[in-house]
Order: C-alpha cells, then sequence, then structure tokens
C-alpha cells in the first residue's frame, strides 16, 4: 500500500528537469524578487506607453466645436494654432526620446559627424557678445544654425537648451536645425 501511495504522490507532483537552474532572488527595494521578475519588469518599463487623448487635444477639441458653432473666425483661428502646436510636439517627440536617450557630446559630434547626421542633439547653447552661438558658452565650440526664422530666445545672450538635429558641418563646427528651444 505505502508503495501505491508514493507512485500516485510521484505521478501528481511536478516533473523537473535536474539540469534546470534555480532561480535566482536579489534583493530590492520592494522586497525579495527573482531574476526573471526584474528582467520582466525592466522589459515592461521600455514598451511604449499607451496614451489616451491628451487634455490639451480634447479642450481643443471642445474649442473647434464651440468655435464652429459660434462661427467665430479668431475662435476657429485659435484652434488652428493649437492643433498645428500640438502636431508640432507630437512631431518632435522622437527627437525628444533619441536624445534624452542618446546624449551626444560636442566632441562626439566634431570627431565622426556624418554618423551622426540626422540625429538630435539637447545642448546648451550660448551668444557670445553678438559673435555667434557656442556649445556651452565654450568659444572654441561654435555651433552654426541652418537657415531659418529667428528663434527670439536664440537672440539673447544668455544660455538656452536647445534640441537641435544635426545636419552636417560647416568646417570644423556642426551645423544644427533648431527644432526646439527651451
Amino acid at each position: 500500500m505505502l508503495s501505491f501511495r508514493l507512485k500516485v504522490i510521484e505521478a501528481l507532483s511536478p516533473q523537473h528537469d535536474p539540469n534546470e537552474k534555480p532561480p535566482v532572488y536579489i534583493l530590492t527595494d520592494q522586497g525579495l524578487k527573482s531574476q526573471e521578475e526584474i528582467e520582466a519588469e525592466e522589459l515592461a518599463a521600455l514598451a511604449p506607453k499607451k496614451r489616451g487623448p491628451s487634455p490639451w487635444l480634447v479642450t481643443a477639441l471642445l474649442g473647434a466645436a464651440l468655435a464652429w458653432g459660434i462661427d467665430s473666425e479668431r475662435l476657429t483661428k485659435m484652434a488652428e494654432v493649437f492643433f498645428e502646436q500640438e502636431s508640432r510636439l507630437i512631431a518632435l517627440e522622437p527627437y525628444r526620446i533619441w536624445a534624452a536617450n542618446n546624449p551626444l557630446a560636442y566632441e562626439d559630434v566634431t570627431v565622426s559627424p556624418d554618423s551622426f547626421i540626422g540625429k538630435a542633439v539637447l545642448w546648451e547653447i550660448v551668444r557670445l557678445n553678438g559673435q555667434g552661438h557656442f556649445y556651452q558658452g565654450h568659444e572654441q565650440m561654435p555651433v552654426f544654425w541652418r537657415e531659418h526664422e529667428p528663434i527670439p530666445p536664440l537672440e539673447s545672450d544668455h544660455p538656452v537648451r536647445v534640441l537641435g538635429r544635426i545636419d552636417g558641418m560647416k568646417g570644423e563646427a556642426p551645423l544644427l536645425f533648431p527644432l526646439e528651444v527651451f
């Protein structure tokens, strides 16, 4: 009878591969977690977040509906401007993400400029005495701009953060297209 019970217990217990490695547990701020759980959390953090409609977008839609209902040219124009700004922000998001995840220094770009053409940078730019724009205010690190409309923050002598796209080199200095100025 005892051997019958042992066979039943063996049949009901899960089968384990003798070559299978035991789980690795790591002590974290949230307590003891297996390495598989930590890796799954890291992968989940890298997955793109599903976003609902922006509250600004909903507000703009309501404003546009109101403008259409009132038939006011001024409200309609405001809604158009807002939609243009919202679409611009959405278009710049990949550049912001790339620049944040892959910070590039001035030296990186000047050493191998061809490998960074089209990539985004988030740099502090200073205009020195109207003489030009310089990376972090260093006179030996000039930055040139692709032709664009004047951007008022770039015209002051105060440091500004610029999200720019590298369009090539002008001599030994990077040639940037300004996407956004903070």
